[in-house]
């Protein structure tokens, strides 16, 4: 666990590098909002073509920002105070290194301005977190649980699966052998995006899949050396919270099981040896300093 401490300590502590490398990942999130066109699709659009299981990273990420760009208007329009954006960076980081597919994506974390309670992810590594989430949160160790708990979603390639699933991503394969196209291109990300998106506002992921985004975040939010019941907390003040005002977790309430069998599961694992409750780090201090402009 010391092992684990130090690297949390020195990945926070190096704040100014880690700032030049994904504030202005934040920044391109933002130009994303307002994008009508893909640049890039031709670089990558012959070594796609017919990969369709599995998905190509390539393919993933187009996904994810396609996803992304419509993520953002819809959960609030992205928060403009870079220092917070920054630390929930630097705390997201810390906890993506504890995942399996870390060095597959770059991971782009933003926050949302809006009093909804809610966090987001999109494939290829895209990670929204909303101010309302933020304002419950008591110290660094819920946000970590939180964050690795969309971060599982990614990991496990939750919305990827359900695309094959749905058998639409043939369509992208279809509207490749015209790749030259940039409207059918368009088109047809169109398509993939709304699914995803539909996924995250309205369906849901599945029962299964969120326990188990629960269970693995949970994880790694510990093996990054953060107290395992981080996440836990967090789903007991988001279930006191909604009792109070039902429209500020009206999609969360909407597209996640009961918060009750959520903090359940998590209750029974953070009891167990391996993943004990206040065995790590909570971080209140570090967490109001960053979050004080909320």
């Amino acid at each position: 666990m010391k092992r684990k401490m130090l690297i949390l300590t020195l990945l926070l502590a190096s704040g100014s590098l880690l700032a030049v490398l994904f504030v202005p990942g934040c920044k391109a999130l933002q130009q994303m909002a307002g994008q009508t066109g893909y640049g890039d699709e031709f670089q990558f659009a012959s070594s796609m073509y017919g990969a369709i299981a599995p998905i190509s990273e390539a393919y993933e990420v187009e996904i994810g920002r396609t996803m992304g760009a419509r993520v953002i208007p819809m959960g609030g329009n992205l928060c403009k105070d870079e220092a917070l954006t920054r630390y929930v960076n630097l705390v997201g980081q810390t906890v993506v290194r504890q995942q399996e597919r870390h060095k597959l994506q770059r991971h782009q974390f933003a926050v949302l301005n809006t009093d909804q309670v809610n966090a987001f992810s999109c494939p290829g590594g895209y990670f929204f977190i909303t101010k309302g989430a933020l304002r419950l949160m008591d110290n660094e160790a819920q946000l970590a649980g939180l964050l690795a708990h969309e971060i599982a979603h990614v990991d496990r390639e939750h919305i990827l699966g359900d695309i094959r699933t749905a058998n639409i991503a043939s369509a992208f394969s279809s509207g490749l052998k015209i790749w030259g196209d940039r409207s059918e291109f368009a088109r047809v990300m169109g398509n993939l995006s709304d699914f995803g998106v539909k996924r995250l506002f309205e369906t849901g992921h599945s029962q299964s899949q969120e326990f188990e985004a629960d269970k693995l975040g949970m994880q790694y939010a510990a093996a990054a050396g953060y107290d395992p019941d981080g996440l836990r907390q967090f789903l007991v003040k988001v279930e006191k919270a909604q009792k109070l005002s039902s429209t500020q977790c009206a999609v969360l309430q909407k597209t996640h099981p009961s918060l009750s069998s959520r903090v359940s599961a998590l209750q029974k694992a953070t009891s167990s040896s391996d993943f004990k409750a206040g065995t790590g780090a909570t971080l209140p201090n570090r967490f109001q300093s960053y979050s004080r402009s909320r």
